[in-house]
């Protein structure tokens, strides 16, 4: 039991990692993973199936590999010459759901670090499901809905961008664009035990972290969906950047923020949050997929403080006061069980040497921070 033990955490430690000092979110997140980790099982839908791969792509797990998934290849099974993903005589809501749920699953790969032979062979796939979900998605559609296919969609636009196919970037990005003019942006953030809200509210069975199906049967897509909805909270990619902590309100004023290993199109990134009194410090750091020529990202901070922008591979700055703490008195760093950075500290350094002290504060080789903001 000892060696399996070791052995899942030495896999684990390789993956994207997620840690705002929130320990139920943290519980969440742990299990979440887990359940991605072993994957969907018989009685899960495509749906669920396109959701994992996803969350698996945005956890790192394809990052310089080819897309010979199983569960990849249960979707590429599925996909009718028309392009839906789908069987035949199913509910025409369901196939759309599956549809959308697959051309984000494509994408993600893409972001996920996926070689770019493996991303060519997908574009024909990915070209053909978007088309056909442009064409049948009702406009009067739920706002969830046409939401979650504008992302799609642009996530779509992005990787045939990057790939050299520019006609139809323009085409998928204006289809996307057409697609969330339509939608009102949904709210993006875990705000508790009962709703996450990655596109529309869902349930926590049991105590913690263990997600359900409507008939109360534990859910793997659920959990890949908490998964994905985590990371665009904590780091979302823009047209031409990253957006950090985009989720933050001002009940985590003083909450520390450290994210590691997470893919996006522009390489593996990290990030890490410090306070100054009531003005955060955010460090950053991103690295290049060999092979690739995306350009730099451009960074920003639009909820922490909506004028700062940054166009680097790593750098660090000191925010301006998020406009809800102005002229708020008191704020203080905070950390599940540490106090954070304490006065005289540089960001991070008092909190990395008391983790470090307790045996947690280690750098992995595959760390995107690798200690580098110390």
């Amino acid at each position: 039991m000892a060696s399996i033990t070791a052995g899942w955490r030495a896999h684990v430690s390789a993956l994207a990692s997620v840690d705002s000092g929130d320990r139920v979110l943290g519980q969440a997140w742990t299990r979440s993973v887990a359940d991605v980790l072993i994957g969907p099982g018989a009685h899960d839908s495509l749906t669920d199936c396109a959701h994992v791969v996803r969350a698996r792509a945005r956890l790192g797990l394809v990052a310089g590999r080819d897309a010979n998934d199983d569960t990849v290849a249960v979707l590429l099974d599925e996909q009718q010459r028309s392009g839906e993903i789908g069987r035949r005589g199913q509910d025409r809501a369901a196939v759309i759901d599956q549809t959308t749920a697959f051309v984000a699953a494509l994408g993600a790969l893409w972001v996920g670090g996926v070689n770019t032979t493996a991303a060519e062979s997908l574009l024909l796939p990915l070209a053909k499901a978007a088309t056909w979900l442009d064409r049948h998605l009702d406009e009067h559609a739920a706002p969830a809905s046409l939401a979650a296919a504008a992302d799609a969609l642009r996530s779509a636009a992005d990787m045939a961008g990057d790939l050299d196919q520019p006609d139809l970037g323009a085409d998928l990005a204006r289809r996307a664009q057409r697609r969330g003019d339509a939608a009102p942006r949904t709210r993006r953030r875990w705000a508790g035990r009962s709703e996450v809200d990655p596109v529309d509210l869902l349930g926590l069975g049991g105590a913690l972290g263990v997600w359900a199906n409507g008939d109360g049967r534990p859910s793997v897509g659920w959990s890949a969906r908490f998964v994905t909805s985590v990371l665009d909270g904590v780091l979302a990619t823009r047209p031409d950047g990253l957006a950090v902590w985009g989720d933050w309100t001002d009940a985590e004023a003083g909450r520390t923020l450290d994210v590691a290993n997470i893919p996006t199109r522009f390489g593996r990134a990290g990030v890490a949050v410090r306070w100054h009194g009531s003005r955060p410090a955010v460090l950053f750091e991103v690295s290049p997929w060999p092979g690739r020529t995306v350009a730099v990202p451009l960074w920003s901070a639009p909820m922490l403080d909506p004028s700062w922008t940054a166009r680097d591979a790593r750098g660090e700055t000191l925010l301006a006061e998020p406009a809800p703490l102005r002229g708020r008195r008191g704020v203080k760093a905070r950390r599940e069980g540490d106090a954070g950075d304490r006065p005289g500290e540089a960001p991070g350094d008092g909190a990395a040497a008391r983790d470090a002290a307790a045996g947690a504060g280690s750098d992995s080789p595959d760390d995107a921070l690798g200690g580098s903001f110390s």
